[in-house]
């Protein structure tokens, strides 16, 4: 009987064709066969994914508080237009082990962030943002709360472009997401495809995707443009 593969071919590709990254396998995991079956179908959040890929380069800082099996923090560390620093929170010493591993496979490098430092998130995202950085963070939605509280230096210098929220479209508690996120002074906003580009479009209604949430301030020019 042949044996299982070890890692998991990303849905993302290169240039020329070939995996960005290869997630190691976690196959006693629960979720794990469900996770494999989207990523092979065309990529676990793909839409957070998209959007940080036309987003991150050199000098942002990606804050990943809701990991997973690893699929968004691996695809940061292979952002096309550069190398972002990408730090991670909530896995295993094991299971960090292993990302890591991968992530030196593809020349990336993952940060980890101990529980216990949290609450000074806010000086260690500061200590690696470059002049021009942008602090991208992707979370749940039970944890926005604390987001807000832990990135309040950084939210207020305006250095905060997006909260990308994976399972929105699942949380119980859709209205404590957008109070939540208005505290913060964002609103949250879904990927639309237009004439063949990415927009990011303000919600009108609980999501069926992930949403990218957005500085209420920009939302309604274009918010990922650079020059606004």
């Amino acid at each position: 009987m042949a044996s299982s593969p070890s890692f998991l071919p990303s849905a993302q590709v290169t240039a020329d064709g070939q995996p960005r990254f290869h997630l190691p396998v976690d196959a006693a995991h629960p979720a794990w066969a469900a996770a494999a079956a989207e990523e092979e179908a065309g990529g676990v959040s793909a839409e957070v994914r998209a959007f940080l890929d036309a987003q991150l380069g050199n000098g942002d800082v990606l804050v990943d508080l809701s990991p997973g099996f690893g699929f968004v923090a691996l695809s940061a560390t292979t952002a096309p237009n550069g190398m972002p620093t990408v730090f991670v929170c909530g896995l295993t010493e094991e299971r960090m082990q292993a990302l890591q591993d991968a992530a030196i496979d593809v020349g990336g490098w993952l940060d980890e962030l101990p529980a216990a430092s949290l609450p000074e998130l806010a000086s260690s995202v500061e200590a690696r943002l470059e002049p021009e950085g942008r602090v991208f963070v992707h979370a749940d939605a039970a944890r926005l709360a604390d987001v807000g509280a832990w990135l309040k230096p950084v939210i207020d210098a305006e250095n905060v472009l997006a909260i990308c929220i994976s399972d929105a479209a699942t949380t119980e508690a859709w209205p404590d997401v957008v109070t939540a996120l208005d505290a913060m002074g964002f609103t949250a906003c879904c990927i639309v495809e237009q004439d063949g580009e990415l927009m990011v479009m303000p919600l009108d209604e609980a999501p069926t995707t992930p949403v990218i949430a957005m500085p209420t301030v920009l939302v309604g020019s274009d918010p990922t443009d650079d020059s606004a």
